[in-house]
């Protein structure tokens, strides 16, 4: 059965504009395949991730992060 701690980021915009800064980095546990993670941060996301940092072995590492 799946029960592993994954990171979850949500990544925002830096000041000047050239860098994504990490608003939230936290492990969640998954316990099955499909999932929901509502989070709030105090600004506006620009990147989220799941395994962000690609810590896991992954085939597809591209899948880990949506940009809006």
């Amino acid at each position: 059965p799946l029960a592993d701690y994954i990171d979850v980021g949500v990544f925002g915009q830096s000041k000047d504009g050239k860098d994504k800064i990490p608003l939230y980095i936290k492990k969640h546990k998954i316990t099955s395949i499909h999932n929901k993670i509502t989070l709030l941060v105090d600004e506006k996301p620009i990147e989220v991730g799941i395994d962000p940092y690609y810590k896991l072995i992954d085939k597809n590492t591209k899948d880990n992060r949506i940009k809006e």
